[in-house]
């Protein structure tokens, strides 16, 4: 009987996945000898972890610029001589975006690829935070258009918010083995969160006073440009050369419209989608009136800054004491 031949980790050289690739007599275009000869050509890249930086650089570069504000409302409002409803808007106007743009993000990375998604998102990001930006030069505002660019600005941010939040799920799936990820895309995920937790330490240090809100606007504009320059100097490519795992050789993506459609009649999914958009919202509000929440009750920027810290710790821990997040409850 032959002795099996042993397809190994090229940057470990040593087996991955116990790959087993029997030697046969069938047919060289038979579908089995065409998918062994796949195997034979599996292999991980180095570069899955710089996209993966570069992703998460991005996520939390997006959820700095949507709550940048929040954590400063009342410092923001007297600077822009406005009322707390409109520095509200700022970040409501992601909300409102994301829903209709979440489908095209959908249909756009199933269609034109995971390189092309990150690009893009990366470009209007940056694009985003100059605009923003622009709202604190002297000579291109007259009357309220600081306002103007401000709200185009988050507007531009916002379109890039669905491109970025679902790529995760896609990188992990193209780039990594199946052992990796599951740690992948919770890292990738994460990344989005770290942004939120991140402006909320950073945003009442920073502008602890009026005169400091356009230094909040560079502040938050480094990371967007960095994240641009990384992604499109680096993601060039939809997808590496060869499969990283077994699954991954023979997988096929189901069209955009077909796979909506099963979804919708996935009862599990729906009731998922119910649970977790609920309690999604209910975090984005509370993230974007905490602020003004305790400052009504006579806490301090400085407080409200260590308050977020705790909520964020603690919920960490949570995560990590669970061990995973799941639908169902674990059985012993």
């Amino acid at each position: 009987m032959a002795e099996p031949d042993i397809v190994q980790d090229p940057e470990h050289g040593a087996p991955e996945d116990a790959l087993l690739l029997p030697v046969t007599e069938e047919h060289p275009n038979s579908d089995r000898c065409q998918t062994l000869r796949k195997l034979s050509h599996i292999r991980l890249y180095k570069k899955r972890w710089f996209i993966l930086i570069v992703v998460c650089l991005l996520n939390s570069s997006n959820a700095m610029l949507w709550i940048s504000f929040a954590p400063v409302a009342d410092v923001t409002a007297t600077h822009l001589k406005c009322s707390l409803d409109v520095v509200n808007y700022l970040s409501l106007v992601y909300l409102v975006i994301s829903i209709p743009i979440g489908f095209l993000a959908s249909w756009l990375l199933d269609t034109l690829g995971l390189n092309y998604a990150i690009i893009i998102g990366s470009w209007l990001n940056m694009t985003g935070s100059i605009v923003r930006s622009a709202s604190e030069i002297n000579f291109l505002n007259s009357g309220r258009s600081n306002l103007i660019y401000l709200f185009v600005g988050q507007s531009i941010c916002a379109v890039a918010q669905p491109l970025v939040l679902f790529v995760p799920a896609k990188l992990a799936a193209v780039w990594f083995p199946e052992h990796q990820r599951a740690t992948a895309n919770m890292i990738a995920s994460m990344s989005n969160p770290f942004g939120i937790f991140l402006a909320n330490l950073l945003s009442p240090v920073i502008a602890s006073q009026e005169k400091y809100i356009p230094l909040l606007h560079g502040v938050y504009g480094i990371p967007a440009v960095i994240a641009c320059i990384l992604a499109t100097a680096g993601v060039n490519e939809k997808a590496p050369l060869t499969p990283p795992s077994i699954s991954a050789v023979n997988s096929a993506t189901e069209p955009f419209f077909t796979g909506l459609k099963q979804l919708m009649k996935n009862r599990a999914y729906i009731i998922l989608m119910i649970c977790f958009g609920s309690g999604l919202g209910i975090f984005t509000a509370f993230s974007a009136f905490l602020e003004q929440i305790l400052c009504f009750n006579g806490y301090s920027n400085v407080s409200i800054t260590l308050i977020s810290y705790y909520l964020s710790v603690s919920w960490f821990s949570l995560l990590k004491r669970q061990g995973k997040n799941q639908l169902y409850p674990r059985h012993p």
